[in-house]
């Protein structure tokens, strides 16, 4: 079994480059560091896939608030279903670097 790991980071308000996943694969785990930091940050995930119709509909599967306190904690998720892609999105964001990593187990 093969593993698909992507990885971006954001450290300013806006969002991050997208990270493009598998979008048959039915487990993704997720981390989130960010140290130091201080701000708002959303995980946002993604159904759709490049190349076909349309253009991507971002939906959130986690919203937290980084203080300089909390700021080496992390995140973690099992995400179940698959997703096509993944980014960081901040509308508040004061210092430091959010990353965000992903892994994917792929079927050959």
């Amino acid at each position: 079994m093969a593993y698909n790991t992507q990885v971006t980071a954001l450290s300013s308000t806006g969002v991050s480059p997208t990270v493009g996943l598998d979008p048959v694969s039915k487990t993704t785990s997720i981390s989130l560091t960010a140290t130091p930091s201080v701000g708002d940050l959303v995980i946002q995930a993604t159904l759709w896939v490049p190349g076909s119709a349309g253009t991507p509909a971002w939906f959130a599967l986690s919203s937290t608030h980084i203080t300089s306190s909390s700021a080496g904690d992390g995140i973690f998720l099992s995400v179940l279903t698959p997703i096509a892609g993944l980014r960081l999105s901040s509308s508040a964001w004061t210092s430091g670097t959010a990353t965000l990593q992903s892994l994917q187990a792929v079927s050959a």
